[in-house]
């Protein structure tokens, strides 16, 4: 006898019998989990379950059982979605995107979304099963995270395709994670988004952003989902290693408007998933979080940039030894090691990352000789991503800007020209690019000793210099942002030369060493 999978054979969803409470449209679902040796999606005789893999309704968490079983009941608006586990891998779709949900919309989504939305599951089979295929040694992976590629239109998808896919594609990433604006309201896009990220050959596991809604409906009961028909589930989780990854949605939509609001919270059932979820995540994993929002964003409390209820996650995570955050939003590459300040009170460490955007700022600036804007974001860091190397539950990351040497990590930003005088030679300023408060920075000129450089929040003046020069190519609201990786030092005592070579290195917190090297001429 064989079981059939739910992926890809939604057309036989009525061969199963199903049962529906008809107050409340909920449902019992029942399958196995298994181990797909011949790859096939479906549960043949010949093969076997697999015990302890979590399944959950975006609410709930079981475990299958000794024979890989599970039931679980499923209500409208829930997604049925396996928790990929440690050793073995999910079914990816032509696209390459991980087939680990089906969402549960009995009745569909309402015809005015412009973008279409789900199709009515009134049929949902009482019996799906999940497959997985053993996947290779994943003591030591790879994996690409970045945020915000925002296409708004075709041109902009091919500036994607250009500076993204291009570099993408020479990656040795196990997946990638997509943190959240991976369309600019134009969810027609999403199409066309997932044929040209194919071309990279790595899976993608995508987070929703506040771009990627569908502001055609009043609050968060329909506005995800054409996200939903097209990526999957809008919060789940999935483990490497010894890591597990938890994608969260803290886009809480208020609703439309001339401008659609929302703000950074943890909505709906998701801590009480995150509650069940826990336990069963073995205490020597590495925690991996993705949001587009901040978790905490320095600068200020403000309610669309932070997530609100913050507090409420640190206090699920308050046993935990080590947390790595990911997100995105802001166009701007932050390192946080949050503290009582943002509401992290535990003895763990909390290393929150807000990853580089692949659009930077928004696709804007003038055009390199690719024709693609420069882009540059607000803080002077060129666009691009990040590249992680997790071994065991131990991690290294670096920043890489796309059509950049990859050894690129600091930029001297002042001076930023020749001068026509040794005293208009006032300071050194710094930009390194993945700077965080446990980089160490030195400087020298013309061979002397090596002096350390002071951190300081400050505008890019780089950025500012660009915004200047080439202001027919922004949009006319964008300014220099104030930054936490930028170093500087004074040069007042310089000794009098015509010629100066200034040197910078920096150590980060992996231990790697960085070098630039920029000669200034006295005219």
């Amino acid at each position: 006898m064989k079981f059939t999978t739910i992926f890809g054979l939604i057309g036989l969803f009525g061969l199963f019998s199903f049962s529906v409470n008809a107050q409340d449209a909920s449902i019992k679902v029942s399958g196995t989990v298994f181990h797909d040796t011949n790859n096939n999606g479906v549960f043949d005789t010949s093969e076997e379950g697999i015990s302890g893999i979590m399944i959950s309704n975006q609410k709930d968490v079981t475990l299958s059982d000794s024979e890989g079983a599970y039931t679980l009941s499923l209500s409208p608006g829930q997604s049925l979605m396996v928790v990929k586990p440690s050793g073995y891998n999910v079914p990816l779709d032509e696209f390459n995107i991980p087939q680990f949900s089906h969402a549960y919309a009995p009745e569909g989504s309402p015809d005015s979304l412009s973008f279409g939305g789900l199709p009515a599951t009134n049929d949902f089979p009482s019996t799906v099963n999940f497959p997985l295929t053993k996947a290779e040694d994943e003591s030591t992976f790879n994996a690409l995270a970045f945020g915000d590629p925002q296409p708004r239109n075709d041109q902009e998808l091919d500036y994607v395709r250009d500076e993204f896919v291009n570099q993408a594609a020479g990656e040795d990433a196990d997946f990638m994670m997509i943190l959240g604006d991976i369309m600019y309201n134009d969810l027609s896009l999403f199409d066309r988004h997932k044929e040209l990220m194919a071309q990279t050959d790595i899976p993608i596991w995508h987070v929703i952003g506040n771009h990627d809604l569908n502001f055609d409906t009043d609050d968060n009961t329909n506005a995800r989902d054409t996200y939903k028909r097209q990526l999957g589930a809008n919060y789940y989780a999935f483990q490497y290693g010894k890591v597990t990854f938890i994608a969260l949605d803290n886009i809480d939509y208020q609703g439309e408007g001339n401008r659609p609001s929302y703000i950074g919270n943890i909505w709906g059932d998701q801590l009480t998933w995150l509650e069940n979820l826990l336990p069963n995540i073995p205490e020597d994993h590495l925690i991996v979080l993705g949001t587009h929002i901040p978790i905490y964003s320095w600068g200020g409390e403000t309610p669309n940039v932070n997530t609100l209820n913050r507090e409420s996650l640190f206090e699920l995570l308050e046993d935990r030894e080590r947390v790595l955050s990911l997100a995105g939003h802001l166009h701007m590459t932050y390192h946080h090691f949050l503290d009582e300040k943002a509401g992290w009170t535990n003895d763990g460490t909390f290393h929150h990352l807000i990853t580089t955007a692949v659009s930077g700022t928004w696709w804007g600036g003038p055009k390199d000789e690719h024709n693609v804007p420069i882009t540059t974001q607000r803080d002077g860091n060129p666009n691009g991503y990040h590249r992680f190397t997790f071994k065991n539950n131990e991690y290294e990351e670096q920043l890489i800007g796309l059509n950049e040497d990859e050894d690129t990590q600091l930029r001297i930003e002042t001076p930023m020209h020749d001068v026509t005088a040794a005293d208009s030679l006032q300071e050194l300023v710094v930009n390194v690019f993945n700077g965080n408060m446990y980089n160490k920075v030195w400087y020298r000129v013309n061979n002397s000793d090596w002096t350390a450089m002071r951190q300081e929040n400050r505008p890019s003046p780089y950025y500012k210099y660009l915004l200047a020069e080439f202001s027919g190519d922004w949009n006319s609201s964008l300014s220099a942002i104030p930054t936490n990786h930028i170093w500087v030092a004074d040069l007042s005592d310089l000794p009098n030369s015509d010629l100066y070579r200034f040197e910078v290195k920096t150590t980060d917190i992996y231990g790697k060493e960085w070098r630039i090297t920029k000669v200034i001429e006295i005219k």
